[in-house]
């Protein structure tokens, strides 16, 4: 039988509890942690947020509360009202140590199942499991002091902003979606149909527009979300110190977050020093290989293409420049850690790793053949390698335009050789600014410039002249905090004038309807007298993460997501009840699809954003019949795969397998023009003219008898005038007999079409009871044939329109390649695998 709280009032908490307390009189409440029972003495360990507590029920002074505790068991919730006396021998490895309860009355207020894991701080439990049940993890004592460590070091922030003189304001979780390097977390509205809001990604346009409302100094503590893939330091909604100064200098802000740093890693009892080291940008890559260098120890890169003759470059295939360490005492690595490093080296994208073992007795290498004896001296001196050091140098495969590819693989490997050779000073708190970053980066999707942080960030003065001739030598105002190598925040000294924000627009490509669809009303905030302002945002989770000494940002955060996004405690996300998802007019996917259709469904979306790039995105000739024919299949082949895709990923498979039939139709009329370019492209071209769509005007919903006929005879018409085949089994014959397109797919398809006895049929499912069942709505049936379809037959039409337009395949093709191999049977690909 349980007990009511009632009116018992707690007095104590379990790990208060002192010497100084001995012979008063305590009431504690908490769970159950351990029960030892020794007969007449029964022991209690009991526990709260503060700690343990040992109790003591005796059974010849107390039987009725001996008899009650002989009930507990691990997690039952109990108040214990006792006296508080000294242990005759104290426990050093408790807070409580000292003393004991000795209890007068046990209240069981509530019991427990036995817990899937021990409620201990070192546990072997899978992740999984533990955030599967969160609030047993959070009962530890670890969770309790990292969630009350971020607690404290969130209020010193916000103390000392406010010694500061900022003011912190909430802006809004329910916005517009713009552009900040991730997707976003859409809401969608049910009062504006088919608009939706966004959940911030960062406050960048609201904290700017509130120094245009004069503010002056803003922070928040701030929510933000991005919907991007995870790591041990992300998760899709995060935390951050969110703040912005008007008319500030760069050293401004720095020396504001300096303060903030102090005082917060004080908390933790971390003393930072100020002022924190700056570096440039072009610096930390190559002396470390990194934009967020770990400074706890050295092995610094440098470069030694000098070192590698052309001959040597040509025959190790090195592009661009060689970057090199020398690691401590590494030089007794054998030949299997060689081999490893070299695996690394390429998995990071190395074109090869060369190395330089310096030991007392001389100086060997893999390369000595190819470089010579004296450009490995040469090497080993240019990497600063004393007796003992390994020299690891690397080129890299692809080289990445404004930057140092060999660089920042080397800078991988510093980080493993310097966590593998034991370099790192954990004891360490190495902050770093970062400065000088390239405005731009090159984009090899796109093949253009493209801007490397948000578009609003301010430019060097003395580079603004080269925004037009020369963007990859464009430095940007923007900045980083490091420490220990991990990036705490990023920010910058933002564009407060119309005119250098429409130059950057320019040199961005925007156009103006792009620009207002985008930042209309931010825009519209700048024309109202918009002073110099500034800000940054720095990562409160990762800064708690860091300060309580964790490895993951899981671990510092009370409901956290896993890798997968998801939260295994609430089961989020979920589906939701059909009438919600229809009253918000979605077409939500069906969740019940197997993993081949995802594949399907990735395949066939990355094939149409191919066909947008290459031929809806560039501005095509349209001087033939061909090129003209081959711009309206495309475009109706390009719609239509969008929505067979849109209805497949919602589970209504047999009507994107009928959608999808006229996309097979627009191949067998590409590769049917494609016979006779100028001649069908023609006769396509007429069949579709003026008359077609004067003739649509006309018809009528309900027509009678003699509209159809004429309707019918007009059609035969049109169609003998343009000379373009009116049957499509005609054009598919034309092309190959029997037409696998034609003969075996369009039939298939057709049957889902109309209400024919196979269509109907199929709707039909028996049951293990051996009753025949009617399937409606959602479900995986024919969802991979209708993706198939669309894949095959919209790569069909694509290639007839790359041809046309004499456009690069390799795109498309590699896609192809990934098709084949995933419908490949698994015998076969084992085959070729071990071939």
């Amino acid at each position: 039988m349980l007990d009511f709280l009632g009116n018992l009032k707690r007095t104590h908490y379990c790990g208060a509890l002192r010497a100084s307390d001995a012979g008063t009189n305590a009431i504690v409440m908490g769970w159950v942690h351990r029960r030892r029972d020794l007969g007449n003495l029964l022991f209690l360990d009991l526990r709260d947020r503060t700690g343990i507590v040992q109790v003591v029920f005796n059974k010849e002074t107390q039987p009725q509360a001996h008899a009650k505790a002989e009930q507990a068991r691990s997690e039952f919730v109990v108040a214990v009202e006792g006296n508080v006396i000294k242990r005759q021998k104290a426990n050093p490895e408790l807070a409580t140590g000292e003393v004991e309860l000795v209890a007068t009355k046990l209240h069981i207020l509530n019991n427990a199942k036995t817990p899937p894991f021990p409620i201990e701080d070192e546990i072997n439990a899978a992740e999984e499991t533990r955030l599967r049940f969160r609030y047993l993890d959070l009962r530890r004592a670890k969770p309790h002091r990292n969630l009350a460590l971020r607690h404290k070091i969130v209020l010193e922030i916000r103390k000392v902003m406010d010694e500061m003189g900022f003011i912190e304001v909430e802006t809004p979780m329910l916005t517009r979606s713009t552009p900040e390097g991730a997707r976003d977390y859409l809401v969608p509205s049910r009062v504006h149909h088919g608009q939706f809001y966004a959940l911030p990604q960062s406050p960048q346009i609201f904290k700017q527009i509130l120094m245009i409302g004069g503010l002056d100094r803003y922070f928040q503590i701030v929510k933000c979300f991005r919907d991007e893939d995870l790591r041990a330091d992300r998760q899709p909604e995060f935390t951050q110190l969110d703040l912005e100064m008007s008319f500030p200098r760069q050293q401004d802000i720095f020396e504001v977050i300096e303060n903030v740093m102090v005082r917060a890693c004080a908390v933790a009892g971390v003393k930072a020093v100020r002022p924190f080291p700056h570096m440039l940008y072009k610096d930390a890559i190559r002396k470390y290989g990194s934009d967020k260098p770990d400074l706890r120890f050295a092995m610094e890169l440098h470069e030694v293409t000098n070192c590698f003759p052309e001959e040597a470059k040509q025959k190790l295939q090195i592009e661009g420049n060689v970057f090199a360490l020398a690691a401590p005492g590494a030089a007794s690595y054998s030949r299997k850690q060689l081999d490893d490093l070299t695996e690394k080296a390429k998995s990071l994208g190395a074109r090869g790793a060369y190395f330089v073992k310096v030991a007392p007795e001389g100086t060997t290498s893999t390369v000595e053949k190819l470089i010579g004896p004296e450009n490995v001296k040469k090497l080993a001196e240019a990497a600063g390698a004393k007796p003992g050091d390994l020299v690891v140098a690397v080129s890299a495969k692809q080289q990445i335009k404004g930057t140092e590819a060999a660089a920042l693989i080397a800078g991988q490997l510093r980080l493993q050789l310097g966590e593998a050779l034991n370099l790192i000073d954990k004891s360490q708190w190495k902050f770093l600014w970062i400065t000088g970053f390239p405005l731009f980066e090159w984009s090899e999707s796109d093949k253009q410039w493209v801007s490397a942080q948000h578009p609003f960030t301010g430019i060097v003065d003395e580079d603004l002249e080269k925004l037009e001739s020369a963007p990859w030598d464009v430095r940007s105002k923007g900045y980083d905090l490091v420490l220990n190598g991990n990036e705490l925040g990023s920010g910058s000294i933002r564009i407060h004038r119309q005119d250098i924000q429409e130059r950057l627009f320019k040199a961005l490509g925007l156009t103006e309807e792009q620009l207002r669809r985008r930042f209309g009303f931010f825009l519209d905030a700048l024309t109202y007298g918009t002073p110099p302002h500034g800000g940054i945002a720095l990562g409160i989770d990762r800064i708690a993460m860091l300060l309580a000494g964790e490895r993951s940002l899981r671990e510092v955060i009370a409901f956290p997501k896993t890798t997968a996004a998801q939260d295994l405690m609430a089961e989020s996300p979920s589906e939701v009840d059909r009438p919600q998802e229809e009253e918000l007019e979605l077409m939500a996917a069906f969740p019940g699809l197997p993993p081949i259709c995802w594949h399907l469904a990735n395949l066939c979306d990355r094939l149409v954003r191919a066909f947008d790039r290459e031929v809806f995105s560039r501005k095509l000739p349209v001087d033939t019949h061909q090129q003209q024919a081959m711009v309206l299949i495309a475009t109706k082949a390009r719609d239509d795969a969008r929505g067979a895709i849109k209805l497949a990923k919602a589970g209504y498979g047999p009507q994107a397998a009928g959608l999808s039939r006229s996309i097979v139709e627009g191949a067998i009329n590409a590769e049917f023009i494609m016979g006779d370019p100028e001649k069908r492209g023609g006769a396509f071209l007429k069949s579709v003219k003026e008359e077609n769509l004067r003739l649509a005007r006309r018809m009528t919903p309900h027509a009678t008898t003699e509209e159809m006929k004429a309707a019918i005879d007009q059609v035969m018409k049109l169609q003998e005038q343009s000379g373009w085949p009116r049957n499509l089994g005609d054009r598919a014959h034309k092309i190959a007999t029997p037409h696998y397109g034609y003969d075996v797919v369009f039939s298939m398809l057709s049957q889902l079409v109309h209400s024919s006895v196979s269509s109907v049929a199929g709707q039909l499912h028996e049951s293990q009871a051996g009753d025949w069942r009617l399937r409606y709505d959602r479900g995986p049936e024919w969802v991979d044939t209708a993706l198939a379809t669309v894949f095959i037959f919209l790569y069909a039409v694509a290639n007839s329109v790359y041809a046309t337009f004499n456009l690069e395949t390799t795109q498309i093709a590699k896609l192809r390649t990934e098709f084949e191999e995933l419908h490949r049977p698994q015998s076969e690909s084992a085959q070729s695998g071990s071939r």
